[in-house]
C-alpha cells in the first residue's frame, strides 16, 4: 500500500493534551490515564539539538528547579529515561556530575501504591514497590542493569520555550554490569507509556543520524508532511514482538553482498508461525548484532570477498573482521533488503550501505566491518553505523519506519 503522505504545514505543531483520552502502548502494557501523566495544555514545537558521540547520540536534558543539565545518550531500544542521581552510594563513575534530586523543589517520589507503578510488566519487574516508594529495574542487553527510585520532575524544552512538569524517570542509586562513564542519562525513546514520546503524545519523531556535525531530533503530533522525505525515502512496516515489547521492529528481508542475497534462512528475521525475534534499530550501540546462525554465513561470505587483504586477528569492539587497509582498495558493498511499505508492485526495498556505514576505522592502516556476532539467537540489531548520514523516521501513526539516506 503506498505511504499515504499528510500535507500539513512545514513547521509542524506538537499537540501535548490535557484531554481523558486514554493511551495503551500494548496489550501488555498498563493503560496510562490523565490522572498519572500530566500533558502541557498549549501546542509547542518540541525539538531538541542531537550531537553525534563515540558511544552514540547525546541530547541535553534540562531537568528540574532549578534547571540541572544532563547530557543523555538517546535510546531508541530502551523504554523509560534515567539518570544517576545524588544520594548514592553504589553509582557507576561518571565524568559529569551526578543529578541532585535533594537540590530539586519539583520533584517528586513516586508512591509505590500509585497506579503507575503497577505496570504489568512482570517479565523483569521493571516497576515495583518497597515499601512506600516505587522502584525500576531497568534490564539491558549483555547483563546489564540500572536500579532506583522512580520520580517525577520537571523537563524544560528549552528550544520549544516549555516544559513537561511530573515528567516520569528514574534516579538511579546502583547498577549491575558495565555503562558509559561519559553520560549522565539516557533518554527512552522504546515503544511504552513512560518514553519521552509517549509523554508528548506525538505521533512521530526522527533523529538526524549525523556523523560529525550537530542535528535534530524532532517530536510530531502527526505524521510528519511529504516535504519531510525524498525520492529515496524508504518505508518500512514496524511490528511487535511479546518477548520484547518496547522494542520497534522492522520487516527485514535479508543481506545482499555484492548484489546477491545471502543465504540466510527467513525466521532470522522474525519470520514464521510463533517466531519471537526479528530486527530493530538501536542507536545506542555502534556495531550491528548478528545471530549466530546470521553471522556465520555473512562471515563466511565476507572472508571469501576479503581473502586478498591481510586480516588483523584482533579487531576492537568484538569485531572479527579487521584488515590491512591498502590504497585504491575495492571493497565488498553491502545492501540490506527491506519489505516495502510505500511502493506499489514492489515486495522488498533496498537500502545499500556507503563505506562509510560498512567500515570502521579504528586506527591508521586498519579497515574493520561494522558488524558483530550478537548475544540473543533471536534478535538482530542495525547499529547507528550502518544508518550515519541517514534521517530516521519512526511514524507511529502508521506504524513505519522511513529511512531517508544521505540526508543528514
Amino acid at each position: 500500500m503506498p505511504y499515504p503522505w499528510i500535507t500539513v504545514p512545514l513547521k509542524l505543531k506538537l499537540l501535548i493534551l490535557t484531554t481523558s483520552s486514554v493511551y495503551s502502548a500494548s496489550p501488555s502494557l498498563l493503560t496510562i490515564t490523565q490522572q498519572q501523566l500530566h500533558y502541557h495544555p498549549q501546542i509547542v514545537e518540541a525539538t531538541m539539538n542531537l550531537y553525534p558521540d563515540v558511544n552514540g547520540y547525546a541530547v541535553f536534558l534540562w531537568v528540574g528547579t532549578p534547571t540541572q543539565i544532563l547530557l543523555a545518550r538517546v535510546d531508541t531500544a530502551t523504554h523509560f529515561t534515567w539518570a544517576q542521581c545524588q544520594p548514592c552510594s553504589a553509582c557507576y563513575p561518571q565524568t559529569r556530575p551526578l543529578f541532585d534530586s535533594r537540590a530539586s523543589t519539583t520533584l517528586q517520589d513516586l508512591d509505590g501504591d500509585s497506579p503507575t507503578c503497577r505496570i504489568p510488566d512482570t517479565r523483569d519487574d521493571f516497576f515495583f514497590s518497597q515499601g512506600s516508594s516505587c522502584r525500576f529495574n531497568l534490564k539491558y542487553a549483555e547483563h546489564s542493569r540500572s536500579l532506583g527510585r522512580v520520580v517525577t520532575d520537571t523537563l524544560a524544552l528549552v528550544h520549544s520555550n516549555t516544559s513537561l512538569e511530573q515528567f516520569i524517570m528514574g534516579c538511579a542509586d546502583s547498577y549491575e554490569g558495565s555503562f558509559s562513564a561519559h553520560f549522565s542519562a539516557v533518554l527512552g525513546l522504546g515503544r511504552g507509556p513512560l518514553s519521552l514520546q509517549s509523554q508528548l503524545r506525538a505521533e512521530a519523531f526522527s533523529l538526524c543520524l549525523s556523523s560529525e556535525k550537530p542535528s535534530v531530533l524532532s517530536f510530531y503530533g502527526a505524521s510528519p508532511p511529504k516535504e519531510h522525505y525524498d525520492s529515496n525515502s524508504i518505508a518500512v512496516p514496524l511490528s511487535q514482538r511479546d518477548r520484547y515489547p518496547h522494542y520497534y521492529f522492522v520487516q527485514f528481508g535479508g543481506i545482499g553482498v555484492d548484489g546477491f542475497m545471502l543465504d540466510i534462512p527467513s525466521r532470522i528475521w522474525g519470520y514464521g508461525l510463533n517466531y519471537d525475534g526479528g530486527v530493530i534499530v538501536d542507536t545506542g550501540l555502534n556495531l550491528m548484532r548478528l545471530p549466530c546462525e546470521a553471522y556465520n554465513v555473512f562471515g563466511s561470505e565476507i572472508r571469501r570477498k576479503m581473502s586478498k587483504f591481510r586480516h588483523i586477528l584482533a579487531g576492537p569492539e568484538g569485531m572479527e573482521f579487521c584488515y590491512e587497509e591498502e590504497p585504491l582498495s575495492v571493497y565488498p558493498e553491502i545492501e540490506f533488503y527491506f519489505e516495502n511499505g510505500s511502493v506499489e508492485g514492489e515486495n522488498f526495498v533496498t537500502l545499500k550501505l556507503s563505506d562509510e556505514q560498512i567500515f570502521l576505522r579504528p586506527e591508521k592502516g586498519v579497515v574493520c566491518l561494522a558488524f558483530r556476532e550478537g548475544n540473543d539467537p533471536a534478535l538482530t540489531i542495525i547499529g547507528n553505523t550502518q544508518l550515519l548520514g541517514t534521517l530516521l523516521t519512526y511514524d507511529l501513526a502508521n506504524d513505519l519506519a522511513i529511512f531517508t539516506p544521505r540526508k543528514c
